[in-house]
């Protein structure tokens, strides 16, 4: 038999808003309705998995996952992007060789933020039980933050970073 999957309890929030540009930020954008406010989340409350037949047969669950995500426009050209990943419990199991891995509470957060000369920004990972055939592993947790991050020097980063990207799809970034 074929891999099966079953995917229940779906749902998806999102709220799109243009945003005025700020002519102050980029005298350029004075008129334009070219940035935006999106906010978005996405959860399932069940996940399941099974392959019985074949070489590798396995079964997979995992429960109450939610991804989230917002994005707004930045002063310094930088989208202030928040994100986060979270399932309440994951478990593979290996009938073959009796083997059950599980991890509980398993996700990451990010945050870039902004003041009115700098960036910052944090990502954050954890896993609040690790087990391997119901013996506990113990949990964990690790991140990396950014501080004070020159917002004008990620302007300049960032507009080199778009006439890179330009020139790689082979557009002609000064007729832009």
């Amino acid at each position: 038999a074929p891999t099966s999957a079953k995917f229940e309890g779906m749902m998806l929030d999102i709220l799109y808003r243009p945003v005025k540009a700020d002519p102050a930020v980029d005298p350029a954008l004075r008129n334009e309705l070219n940035v935006h406010d999106v906010r978005a989340k996405f959860t399932i409350k069940s996940i399941s998995a099974k392959n019985e037949k074949g070489d590798d047969p396995f079964s997979l669950t995992a429960q109450d996952l939610s991804i989230g995500s917002t994005y707004m426009p930045g002063s310094f050209g930088v989208p202030l992007v928040d994100s986060s990943f979270n399932i309440k419990r994951a478990e593979i199991h290996t009938p073959d060789t009796k083997l059950t891995v599980a991890v509980d509470n398993f996700g990451y957060v990010t945050s870039l933020s902004e003041d009115k000369t700098s960036l910052a920004g944090k990502v954050v990972y954890t896993a609040d039980g690790f087990t391997v055939n119901k013996l506990a592993l113990g949990k964990t947790a690790f991140g990396i933050k950014l501080q004070n991050l020159d917002g004008a020097a990620m302007r300049d980063l960032m507009g080199i970073y778009e006439q890179v990207r330009q020139v790689a799809l082979g557009q002609n970034p000064d007729s832009s």
